[in-house]
C-alpha cells in the first residue's frame, strides 16, 4: 500500500513537472499575415527561449523588442511597443497559445494612442 501511494505521488509530481515545461517549439521564427484597413502585410516574430522566459522581436519591418516574455505550459505572454508615433515601449500586451506548429496571438494595443485589439495566427518558419 505504501509503495502504491509513493508511486502515485511520484507520478503526480512528474506529470506536474512535464506540464510546467516550456514548449520547446516556441524557439525560432514564426510567420503570418496581418489584415486590416484593406491591406495584408507580413508579420513575423522571433523568439529566443531560456527556461520559462523568452526574448526576441515582434512584427515587421524592424521588429519591436519583446519584454517580460513568460511561458506557462502552452501559453505565452509578453509586452512590446515602440516609441514612434507616440507609443510607449511596453504599450502592446500580447498573449498566445502554442499548438504544434501554430501560434495564435491576441494583441492588445489599448494602452497605445490608436488603441485596438486583434489576433494573428503564425506558423513555424
Amino acid at each position: 500500500m505504501l509503495l502504491r501511494s509513493l508511486g502515485f505521488v511520484l507520478f503526480f509530481f512528474l506529470a506536474l513537472h512535464l506540464n510546467a515545461t516550456p514548449p520547446q517549439g516556441l524557439d525560432g521564427t514564426w510567420a503570418g499575415e496581418l489584415s486590416g484597413e484593406g491591406k495584408t502585410q507580413p508579420f513575423n516574430c522571433v523568439f529566443h527561449v531560456t527556461g520559462n522566459t523568452f526574448t526576441g522581436t515582434h512584427g515587421d519591418p524592424d521588429g519591436w523588442p519583446i519584454k517580460e516574455g513568460k511561458i506557462n505550459g502552452n501559453k505565452i505572454s509578453y509586452k512590446t511597443g515602440n516609441l514612434c508615433c507616440g507609443g510607449a515601449p511596453d504599450a502592446v500586451h500580447v498573449t498566445g497559445v502554442l499548438n504544434g506548429d501554430t501560434l495564435q496571438l491576441d494583441i492588445d494595443v489599448t494602452d497605445a494612442p490608436s488603441g485596438e485589439r486583434f489576433s494573428v495566427t503564425l506558423h513555424r518558419k
